[in-house]
């Protein structure tokens, strides 16, 4: 599962290359059992960041085979990697035209890639809070705008405000905290954007838990 603001031809490369992972690639074997089903969506994003930027066989092929060496201790297979890699190269060049055919949103796709691993469980939020800290603020605006619509689209429920709080370690006092539980889901996410500079950064913490909660919820729905 992509985000919306890729194409649908961007989607459907993304779902390719996490089947063909795990029907295909299945370096160890357990694709015979439904519940390890994401085993290896956690490199997904990263072979379809290569994909999407017109990497060639060869450098895709390597990934696989560095994955399979380095992050698992396998001896790796080399003629199946450059296989899957000539699939994926055929598959982004018929399915996306240009390489990062984004909407404007002045996202950046791996921007967009770390907020789903993020959404996983497949990285944590370290990484995110730094990046984010260090943007000027029209950026911030507009990645808080982004994210406001993000959760909207998965269908966030009102009790997933206070699991967000808990989750983010941020006061309840916090004016973060108080918009929304005044304001609720609705209202609530566009007065988040709105608040003074110094109040972004702990919008941006609420508003990532927020979206994870949501997220989860999905995938959880989906794979049932």
């Amino acid at each position: 599962m992509m985000f919306r603001r890729l194409s649908d031809e961007q989607n459907q490369l993304y779902n390719l290359i996490d089947e063909l992972l795990w029907c295909e690639w299945d370096p160890i074997g357990v694709n015979d059992y439904p519940d390890a089903r994401d085993e290896y969506q956690s490199y997904t994003p990263q072979i379809f960041s290569l994909a999407i930027k017109g990497a060639s066989r060869e450098d895709i092929a390597q990934k696989l085979l560095q994955i399979e060496t380095e992050m698992m201790g396998l001896v790796g297979n080399v003629k199946k990697n450059n296989e899957l890699a000539t699939k994926m190269v055929e598959a982004t060049k018929t399915l996306v035209l240009t390489h990062q055919e984004l909407y404007n949103t002045g996202i950046s796709l791996e921007e967009e890639l770390a907020v789903n691993q993020f959404g996983r469980d497949i990285h944590g939020v370290e990484n995110l809070l730094r990046s984010f800290s260090q943007m000027p603020e029209v950026r911030k605006r507009e990645y808080l705008n982004y994210l406001a619509d993000l959760i909207w689209q998965y269908k966030p429920l009102e009790a997933d405000i206070e699991q967000a709080i808990i989750n983010t370690s941020l006061k309840p006092t916090y004016t973060p905290c108080v918009v929304l539980r005044t304001h609720r889901l609705k209202i609530g996410l566009n007065q988040l954007v709105k608040l003074p500079l110094n109040e972004l950064d702990r919008v941006y913490r609420l508003m990532l838990n927020l979206f994870k909660q949501a997220y989860q919820r999905r995938l959880k729905k989906e794979r049932s």
